[in-house]
């Protein structure tokens, strides 16, 4: 499993334990980065540029992990 998937169902685990709308936030996040959470899965290679970008969002919209 790499990172960028690991740092997707993190991102996941924080919305659903925040009670925040999945969708919503997920749509956010999307816009910020410009990755599509439901296309990152364990075979999803981990670029570093994504991650980075994917962080960068989640911790705007969410907080800091």
């Amino acid at each position: 499993m790499g990172e960028l998937y690991r740092l997707r169902r993190k991102i996941e685990q924080i919305i659903k334990d925040g009670n925040l709308d999945e969708h919503q936030t997920k749509g956010k996040i999307t816009l910020e980065c410009g990755l599509l959470l439901a296309l990152i899965n364990e075979n999803t290679p981990d670029e570093v540029n994504a991650l980075r970008k994917l962080k960068t969002a989640a911790e705007k919209l969410l907080g800091n992990f």
